[in-house]
């Protein structure tokens, strides 16, 4: 867990490096940082960009674990059958709406 004392753009910087592998830029600031152990706001904020430097990007992996693309390989067939009831749902309820605007004889 990250104390809050911890939330700096150093800290935000080195988890950047360490636990994403992005390399060449870092955090120009953090939007509630913890200068001198309080709390500021800095009016900046919004023309300031995020990072400094340039973001490489080319050692960070996008590849998905194996549990991960399980895991999504399972959301997704659920999330397939689901949408196949829906539909068949729907259709159902279409057809015995156009049942009822038949006339009756």
């Amino acid at each position: 867990m990250l104390a809050v004392e911890r939330l700096t753009k150093q800290a935000y910087s080195d988890i950047l490096h360490s636990m994403l592998g992005v390399r060449g830029c870092e955090y120009a600031y953090v939007v509630h940082d913890n200068a001198d152990g309080g709390y500021a706001v800095d009016d900046t904020v919004d023309e300031t960009p995020l990072f400094s430097g340039e973001c490489d990007l080319s050692l960070v992996d996008f590849r998905l674990s194996e549990r991960d693309l399980a895991e999504n390989s399972e959301k997704w067939e659920r999330s397939a059958e689901v949408e196949a009831f829906l539909q068949q749902r729907d259709g159902t309820l279409a057809r015995k709406c156009e049942l009822s605007k038949l006339p009756i004889e």
